[in-house]
């Protein structure tokens, strides 16, 4: 009896190889084009390493391709393999063989990632000959031929074995590939619709470095296509922790998929869902995903209440519709019965929804205690603050308790007049590391005149300005050159290179820096110019190639009479004799507009918030009286459009509010009036 099983699962396991052995081949032939053909034409051409590299990952051995093939080839693989499942008369010839259920499933996917993995080590084996025969250095190490294998192998089980434990619960063959790629996005899938629900009735919740820090590990997919896409550091597609789990939950799925298929009835072929138990599941899970979905389209588009209610509703009626067209395989659902189910569906699918920011309560309104905080940073955005710790770690923190605590009361106000919805103000992001070695981390959109005075209680700090403009940390004796760009078309720029004088020029630099007052840091004077320095070695280029502000405005009193006195001033700031004219309206800004935007819409077409009347300028007093606007105002009175030639393709922004506006300008207005 034991010779006559194994006849069979020999029969079985050829039968399989001419159904699903050219999916076993195409594999062959994508890794040999992918790694040996491309190493072997590389190696027949000046080859320069990039530094940054990625192994046998790397974009050399066509990565994308490689990518293509780890998440096509073993579904693929799945969905021909069980392809008996889905077919009645197969279902019923293949399940009538003298080998109980469970054996046939063991030999079917044993079989399959049989084929499967004999690609991966005939490839493996190729590339370790190379590697043997030939100077391979400049490509990969052996560690990277291991790693790239183990990571092949693991990823291709796990894919494979996820469309295996969907195939036993589809009769369909369509539905099956199509569920197994949402199976594998759902947890960063769920992950992102239930972030974004939560920021939208959470004042605070910073959705989107939650998601930049660790969305992409919840799926495979994510996982290997995104980590490899970061820049300027060498590093791997998964770490070893993950690929461990990665390999747990195979096996994971593979004995709930056995246990399935042994309980899974025969009739169940062509049917969209092969248990009954799990249709309610599919429905619950499709209405409530479509909720979040909708929900989400209209928070982004409309940033309104009664749009994202809205959304949740229309999204749960077309999930349900859509799970039930599914199930049912017809667009004939519209009946009273599927009405019952929208509303029982809905009601659980809201119940849930309504119930997730409620655990958001406590984090909302948490400041963290003084005494339990190391350091913090403040800035704009996330993203800021993952450069400045890449790039300026030491000098990007607050740790001074009396600096702290001014932005605890900031923070505090933040939660006093934010809202999750705002989407018009300034961003202000706040990171808190605490002593346990945690982070607390929030993020607000504000109108910065709600919270004035917090604002500049922090602002005005030493601690505040060290963080906001890093060349005040400079040892000019680690410099080798600064160089001073103007404003406008022009490339001349203002060259410092004697060290003394760079002593000089830093000195003044920081006294004007702590000089400076709340509302000359929020809206600086003139046409700023550009400060670049070159700096000695790697760690301080390092350093300070992450800055907010390397800018020097014509209101820094002490640096600009040095540069006067060097006879660089006139090098380093746009002069009059530059500029060909001036053209000046007079506006109406909305609370979420600023000079700049009006101007440049004007100028691109309209703008409603500009005066039809204008005020050309082109005598040098008043030119070099308007270069004493502000920059970036948002109470401007005047916007002023600085042109560089008659052609108006270049031009420069600045503004004045009604009581600092020149009286030339003043009277024009007047008049027109």
């Amino acid at each position: 009896m034991p010779s006559i099983t194994s006849s069979f699962r020999n029969e079985l396991f050829k039968q399989n190889f001419r159904n699903v052995g050219w999916i076993s081949i195409l594999y062959l032939v994508g890794l040999l084009f992918t790694l040996p053909l491309q190493l072997a034409m590389a190696l027949s051409k000046e080859y320069v390493r990039d530094p940054y590299g990625s192994g046998l990952f790397d974009h050399t051995f066509f990565f994308e391709f490689q990518s293509l093939f780890l998440f096509t080839i073993p579904v693929l693989m799945a969905v021909f393999l069980l392809r008996y499942l889905q077919v009645s008369a197969s279902s019923d010839f293949m399940h009538s063989l003298p080998i109980r259920r469970e054996a046939l499933f063991r030999h079917q996917i044993g079989s399959g990632i049989f084929m499967l993995i004999t690609p991966i080590l005939f490839a493996s084996i190729i590339m370790f000959l190379f590697y043997i025969f030939v100077d391979v250095s400049d490509f990969y190490t052996l560690g990277d031929l291991g790693y790239w294998m183990l990571v092949t192998i693991v990823v291709t089980l796990l894919v494979f074995i996820a469309s295996v434990f969907v195939g036993t619960l589809t009769g369909l063959s369509a539905v099956q590939g199509v569920l197994t790629y949402i199976l594998l996005l759902f947890p960063a899938g769920i992950y992102i619709l239930i972030t974004f629900h939560v920021s939208y009735f959470t004042v605070g919740y910073a959705e989107i470095n939650g998601l930049d820090q660790t969305f992409e590990h919840f799926s495979p997919i994510t996982d290997v296509l995104m980590t490899n896409r970061l820049e300027g550091q060498d590093v791997l597609p998964i770490g070893y922790l993950t690929l461990a789990i990665y390999f747990v939950i195979s096996i994971v799925l593979y004995y709930f998929a056995m246990i399935i298929y042994k309980k899974r009835p025969l009739e169940s072929a062509t049917q969209a869902i092969a248990l009954h138990s799990l249709k309610p599941v599919l429905k619950f899970s499709m209405t409530f995903c479509f909720a979040l979905f909708v929900g989400m389209y209209f928070g982004e588009t409309q940033s309104s209440i009664p749009w994202i209610i809205g959304g949740y509703f229309l999204g749960i009626i077309i999930g349900y519709l859509l799970a039930t067209m599914l199930i049912a395989k017809t667009w004939r659902v519209f009946t009273f019965e599927h009405a019952k189910g929208i509303l029982v569906y809905g009601i659980a699918a809201s119940l849930i929804a309504s119930i997730i920011p409620v655990f958001w309560q406590k984090y909302e309104s948490y400041v963290p205690p003084l005494d339990e905080v190391d350091y913090v940073y403040i800035g704009d955005t996330y993203y800021e603050y993952e450069d400045a710790k890449l790039y300026n770690e030491s000098l990007s923190f607050i740790r001074s308790d009396e600096t702290i605590n001014a932005i605890r009361t900031l923070h505090e106000e933040f939660i006093q007049q934010g809202d999750p919805l705002n989407r018009s103000g300034k961003y202000y992001f706040i990171s808190y590391k605490m002593k346990s070695g945690e982070e607390v981390q929030r993020s607000y959109r504000m109108n910065p005149k709600e919270i004035n005075s917090e604002l500049k209680a922090v602002w005005e700090t030493e601690d505040y300005k060290k963080l906001a403009y890093p060349l005040m940390n400079l040892d000019p004796s680690n410099v080798q050159k600064i160089n001073i760009h103007p404003h406008g078309p022009g490339n001349a720029e203002a060259v410092i290179v004697d060290p003394a004088k760079m002593k000089e020029f830093f000195s003044h630099m920081k006294s004007d820096i702590n000089a400076l007052s709340f509302e000359e840091m929020n809206n600086p004077v003139g046409l700023q110019s550009y400060v670049s320095v070159t700096l000695d070695n790697e760690k301080d280029r390092r350093a300070y190639a992450y800055q907010r502000n390397t800018m020097i405005p014509t209101s820094y009193e002490n640096t600009t009479k040095w540069l006067k006195g060097e006879d660089l001033y006139d090098i380093a700031f746009t002069s009059v004799d530059e500029i060909d004219h001036m053209k000046v309206y007079s506006m109406e800004l909305s609370e979420n507009q600023y000079p700049e935007d009006v101007y440049h819409q004007m100028m691109n077409g309209d703008s409603s918030a500009l005066t039809e009347r204008h005020l050309e300028v082109t005598d040098e007093k008043q030119i070099e009286e308007a270069l004493k606007g502000q920059q970036s105002a948002s109470d401007g009175k005047f916007v002023v459009g600085i042109h560089y030639d008659d052609d108006d393709d270049f031009f420069d922004v600045l503004s004045f509010n009604e009581e600092n506006a020149p009286d030339f300008i003043k009277d024009y207005f007047e008049d027109v009036k």
